[in-house]
């Protein structure tokens, strides 16, 4: 998995590595989930807790086997 820990923006060069199954964006002052991370298309588990989250993006949600958002 790939962890980001008080970042306000995720960068995009993560398209760019090899498949990704799991994200962990706990802890950091996220308001939206981004967009691009439907494009990881091995990506079932997401961890965005303790963050500042307003909406959920269902392009995002739609293939997740687990979705952490406390």
């Amino acid at each position: 998995g790939f962890g980001l820990h008080e970042v306000p923006v995720v960068p995009t060069e993560l398209l760019d590595g090899p498949p990704i199954k799991s994200v962990n964006l706990e802890g950091n002052f996220l308001e939206t989930i981004p967009v691009w991370l439907a494009q990881l298309h091995y990506l079932t588990d997401l961890n965005v807790s303790n963050n500042r989250l307003t909406e959920l993006n269902p392009h995002v949600m739609g293939r997740l086997s687990r979705l952490h958002v406390e």
